[in-house]
């Protein structure tokens, strides 16, 4: 008489884990593409940013010499 070892039953995770690892392989390259145009969508903001930073910071130097004139111009009408 010879006895049959059986291999033991895979428990429902191990036995669900090949279509996890496919799942998850397939969900990534979906969220690739997602990934890129997000970052682009946030470098295209940061330079934005940057730039109008630049412009408000024009318009306050703008706004300065023009006070500054406005000044210069009162001083003289007084005397």
């Amino acid at each position: 008489m010879t006895t049959k070892k059986t291999a033991p039953s895979p428990t429902p995770l191990e036995a669900t884990q090949p279509i996890m690892e496919w799942w998850a392989e397939q969900w990534m390259q979906g969220a690739k593409p997602m990934t890129r145009m997000q970052l682009a969508w946030m470098e295209n903001l940061s330079e934005i940013m940057q730039q109008e930073a630049r412009f408000l910071s024009a318009l306050a130097e703008s706004s300065q010499r023009i006070a500054k004139c406005y000044d210069t111009h009162q001083a003289t009408r007084r005397r």
